[in-house]
């Protein structure tokens, strides 16, 4: 993939892991994350304790950008998901989509999604 093909993380996805340990339902409803192309750069939006979205750019493997939040309390779980995001967007997020697999990574944190199939029956 070359540096500015965004097109291949465009979808909606579904948080299934984070850190290695599985997302369960005594977490609540799964976070979701879509990615939409916006030219060259991607539009986030997500929804966890709170909702998200910004702008994202493309660069070397990596997501980078700001979030604007609500600013909700949630559920300790919900809260490491947000400053993952946060944090890893503003610092430059890895991104590797395999399949229907996508992999967010920065410092300490890596979060699995899989597509989510729902937001593909239209």
């Amino acid at each position: 993939m070359t540096d500015n093909n965004v097109n291949a993380f465009v979808g909606k996805y579904v948080l299934t892991r984070m850190n290695g340990k599985e997302v369960g339902k005594s977490e609540g409803n799964a976070p979701t994350l879509q990615f939409e192309s916006e030219g060259d750069k991607l539009r986030v939006s997500a929804k966890v304790a709170n909702s998200m979205n910004g702008v994202l750019s493309y660069k070397d493997g990596k997501l980078t950008g700001m979030l604007m939040s609500t600013m909700m309390m949630g559920p300790p779980f919900e809260m490491d998901v947000e400053r993952a995001f946060g944090q890893g967007f503003e610092g430059g997020m890895h991104v590797k989509r395999e399949g229907g697999t996508l992999t967010l990574s920065h410092g300490n944190d890596t979060l699995e999604f899989t597509v989510d199939k729902s937001a593909l029956v239209r």
